[in-house]
């Protein structure tokens, strides 16, 4: 929607700044006074010192700062949801973009409400792990190496006040250049697939318990990327979930999941087709040629439907219709074969099943080294810090057990080398 600051020119020049009769600097004086005050401060201190003594620093320093006055600073954050910024008569378009790369691309944009405020359930890391894998049967081989049609393809999601935008990115080979409707039949077969199964619960809850284990034992960032990372969280999640508020999933919210899948559909969709022949195709396609204003980029628009006859219908009955699994499959090798691909493989690909043999009983006792005075390390201790210690693990009915703790191990071998 022209409406909305969506789509304006974000980085702005001196016409753009000003041409609506706006002073750039006083508006920019005004932001400053209203934004950058105390009450919309969020200050993250790090560091080896005692918390006590972090705190006692930031009073010295910030204390003697002065509050703002209420009317001038702390007004509720602006959002960008409203208006819509891709209302239903801007979807469904099929843009042919220029490239300076030798491969085109697809790149499929599907609009969806912003669940930032869904940290609890994760919807977004459902989705991409469904669209994202890799085994046997998943859509990246039967598109990849069953048929050859691209080199590469992701799933991934940009999440603003505005809503959030999912994106497929396809990279096509030649083969895939000339049958870019074979590409999306097997997308949206996919999807359909999908659709018929509903949220895999079972799934849900082994991708949360493959996100803990990895929490649990993530490296460890340095101080500068930990204060950068907590001081932006702190704009948006509670203090209790500033750690694990982007990694967790503490509820799942398979409703949530389903809303948003249902999203993508064609009419949801927006397709760019970024490719080094651009003009070419525009000419060929018959439309017309335009400049994105400030880039000069070029560019061309259509339909979907105009673009690809016939496919919007087809993919619509799949996903709405009352079609089996089987049935589409057939379809989609059908039209396969009818492209000259000579391929016996199945063209559907599969969902992915629950993650199996996902350890949840890994006990944290040996994850962090034990704290030494440097009066009771060596030269070498000092320098290289305590040397491997071989852990003596047992198995145990509740998970894996240790016999002896990393502490214990690591205190015997110092009172031996004293």
């Amino acid at each position: 929607d022209p409406k909305s600051p969506v789509g304006r020119f974000h980085t702005g020049n001196i016409k753009t700044l000003s041409g609506n009769g706006t002073d750039p600097v006083g508006a920019l004086k005004v932001y400053f006074k209203t934004r950058y005050c105390p009450q919309q401060m969020a200050l993250v201190t790090f560091g080896s010192r005692p918390l006590i003594d972090q705190l006692t620093a930031v009073a010295h320093e910030l204390g003697s700062l002065p509050e703002a006055p209420k009317d001038g600073c702390g007004a509720p954050r602006q959002g960008f949801g409203d208006p819509d910024p891709f209302p239903a008569e801007r979807m469904g378009k099929w843009m042919v973009v220029e490239s300076s790369q030798p491969q085109t691309q697809l790149w499929l944009h599907f609009p969806a409400p912003d669940v930032q405020q869904e940290y609890h359930s994760q919807p977004l890391q459902y989705l991409s792990y469904v669209l994202n894998y890799q085994g046997p049967h998943s859509l990246n081989q039967v598109l990849k190496d069953s048929l050859g049609l691209v080199t590469s393809f992701s799933a991934g999601f940009d999440q603003a006040s505005s809503g959030t935008s999912m994106y497929v990115i396809i990279e096509l080979t030649q083969a895939g250049n000339s049958h870019m409707d074979l590409v999306l039949d097997v997308f949206f077969a996919y999807l359909a697939a999908l659709r018929r199964l509903g949220v895999d619960e079972a799934l849900y809850s082994t991708i949360a318990d493959t996100e803990k284990l990895g929490w649990d034992w993530s490296a460890p960032s340095d101080a500068l990327d930990t204060a950068s990372d907590m001081a932006e969280r702190m704009t948006r999640l509670p203090p209790q979930h500033l750690l694990s508020g982007d990694s967790l999933i503490d509820k799942q919210n398979a409703s949530l999941v389903a809303s948003l899948h249902e999203r993508m559909v064609p009419s949801n969709m927006n397709v760019a087709c970024v490719r080094p022949d651009a003009s070419a195709a525009i000419l060929a396609a018959g439309i017309e040629p335009q400049v994105l204003p400030h880039y000069q980029l070029h560019y061309g628009v259509q339909t979907v439907s105009d673009a690809l006859p016939g496919a919007v219908d087809r993919w619509l009955g799949w996903l709405d219709g009352d079609q089996n699994m089987t049935a589409i499959g057939d379809h989609v090798l059908a039209r396969v074969k009818s492209a000259g691909f000579q391929t016996n493989q199945t063209c559907l690909a599969s969902p992915p099943k629950p993650i199996k043999h996902v350890p949840k009983d890994i006990s944290l006792e040996h994850m962090h080294a034990i704290s030494l005075t440097d009066s009771s390390l060596s030269l070498d201790q000092q320098l290289y810090g305590l040397p491997p210690t071989k852990l003596k693990l047992e198995n145990s009915t509740a998970g894996i057990g240790s016999s002896v703790s990393m502490q214990q191990q690591q205190q015997q071998q110092q009172q031996q080398q004293q």
